[in-house]
Order: C-alpha cells, then sequence, then structure tokens
C-alpha cells in the first residue's frame, strides 16, 4: 500500500508540474494573441484603402486580371512551425489533401508542418522551408510570395489560392480559401468614397498598386493565420490545464483513500495485536 502511495503521489507531482507549463504557454499565447489582433486589425484597414484605389482604376488588361480556365492551380498552404495547437494544423491539411486529390495542382508552404505533411505524403513543394518568425514582416515571406507570383506570370499556374486559417473569434477559427489571382473585380460597397486623380495615368498608377495589393493580401492572411494559431494554442493550453486540475483532483481522491485504507490496515493490525495478548 505504502508503494502504491508514492505512485499516485509521484502522478500528482507531474501532473502538477505539466499544469504549471501549460498554465505559461496559454499566458504566453494570450500575450500573443492581444498584440496580433491589434496588428492585424490596422493592416486589414490599409488594405482597404488600397482596394478603394484599386476599384478606381478603370484599366483591366493587365495579365493579373485575366481568368482562364483554372486548370493549373497553385496554393499557398499556410501552417505553423510548431505543434500544441489542438486541430489548427490538422483542419488546414485536411482541406489541402482535398484540393490534391482533385487534380494536378503547384503547391508553396509556409510553416515547417505543412512541409512534414508534404514529406509524409509524397507530395512535392515548389518552394524551401524557411522560419517564419512570430513577429512576421513582409520580408520574411517575400522569397516564396516571389517565385509563386513569378510562375504565375509565366503561365506554370493559372489561379493563386491561399489555404489559411480564418480568425472569427478566440473560440472559432476556420480554414478557409482565398483567391489571390486572377485579381477578381471589386466592388462598389455603396460608402461614401475619395475621389482620386490617377497620374500620369491608370495603367502607370496600375503598375504600382498591383504588386502593393497582392504582397498586402497575402502578407494580410499570414497575419490572420498567426492570429488564430494563437488563438487556437491559448485555448488548447486551457483546456489542457483544466483537464490537469481534474487528474489532480481525482488523484488526490485516490490518495486519500489508500492513506485511510493504511490508517484502518494499521489500526487493525494493533487491535489484533492487542486482542493476542
Amino acid at each position: 500500500m505504502a508503494q502504491s502511495m508514492k505512485e499516485i503521489k509521484d502522478k500528482i507531482s507531474a501532473t502538477t508540474n505539466m499544469s504549471k507549463i501549460t498554465g505559461a504557454m496559454h499566458m504566453v499565447a494570450t500575450a500573443k494573441l492581444i498584440k496580433f489582433e491589434q496588428k492585424t486589425s490596422s493592416f486589414w484597414d490599409y488594405l482597404q484603402n488600397i482596394e478603394e484605389m484599386m476599384g478606381k482604376v478603370t484599366v483591366k488588361s493587365h495579365p493579373f486580371f485575366q481568368h482562364s480556365n483554372g486548370s493549373k492551380p497553385g496554393y499557398l498552404v499556410l501552417t505553423s512551425a510548431r505543434g500544441l495547437a489542438g486541430g489548427y494544423n490538422n483542419n488546414i491539411l485536411k482541406l489541402l489533401q482535398n484540393r490534391v486529390d482533385a487534380g494536378p495542382c503547384r503547391l508553396y508552404m509556409l510553416g515547417s508542418k505543412g512541409f512534414e505533411y508534404a514529406k509524409t505524403h509524397g507530395l512535392s513543394v515548389e518552394n524551401k522551408d524557411i522560419f517564419i518568425p512570430d513577429d512576421v514582416m513582409y520580408n520574411d515571406i517575400r522569397p516564396v510570395i516571389d517565385q509563386m507570383l513569378a510562375d504565375f506570370a509565366q503561365g506554370l499556374i493559372d489561379k493563386v489560392v491561399v489555404i489559411y486559417t480564418n480568425y472569427v473569434s478566440k473560440i472559432l477559427q476556420v480554414p478557409e480559401e482565398k483567391q489571390i489571382l486572377p485579381i477578381e473585380p471589386f466592388e462598389d460597397k455603396g460608402k461614401k468614397t475619395i475621389n482620386y486623380l490617377m497620374e500620369p495615368s491608370d495603367e502607370t498608377v496600375l503598375e504600382v498598386l498591383i504588386p502593393l495589393y497582392l504582397e498586402g493580401v497575402i502578407y494580410g492572411t499570414v497575419m490572420t493565420s498567426k492570429l488564430s494559431e494563437q488563438a487556437a494554442r491559448m485555448s488548447t493550453m486551457q483546456n489542457a490545464t483544466d483537464n490537469a486540475g481534474g487528474i489532480i483532483h481525482d488523484l488526490q481522491l485516490l490518495y486519500n483513500r489508500a492513506r485511510q485504507a493504511a490508517i484502518t490496515e494499521e489500526i487493525n493490525e494493533i487491535v489484533g495485536g492487542a486482542s493476542a495478548i
């Protein structure tokens, strides 16, 4: 019985230490989430201004506006570099697999978990894995984006779609697809807008706006994915901490019962010994 009690105490100690780790990871993810919420909100405001200017340009003859049959899609898949985020990566990779099963495509990856999945399932990735820090800047992802846009310009792909995790709330993140190229026409949302004077011409302005827009929308989805990742990790670590608390409670009850049984057994032995005398 004494050994059994020691085992229970060891389990309580190990679970307590684990709950401290998951609790710390929850706090770190929460702090990063708040930071990304502010950064992402500000960035999408900036991108909306670019979209408004794009909508004022009348020229749509640029190759990035031209649609085809979409038989050569390219998918940019955004996963995390680390685990411990619940179903965050699995949900994205399931969506990716559906697209791969649908027909030939070219894959571009950001995030080590995506590369691991591709290697395991024999999928070819066009770019090399690069480190993406939590505080991601556009220059961190530029090599992959430049390669993908160059492939589109050369006709190797005729559609670019980003597979990422959209942030709905702290408890809900949804894997989604966002078509980047060809660029869809911008709708008039009916709100009062600024009248822009394009100089020297619409064509020249468009040559400047298109790279800004493409860089912005891709970078925006990357930041949104990072935001979703932190939200998923925060929820996962909170659940792990709560579950650890429940396990510790159950183990403590088990330990108390074992201790009571040991005391009862000792009392019975004493009483039995006294009766024998």
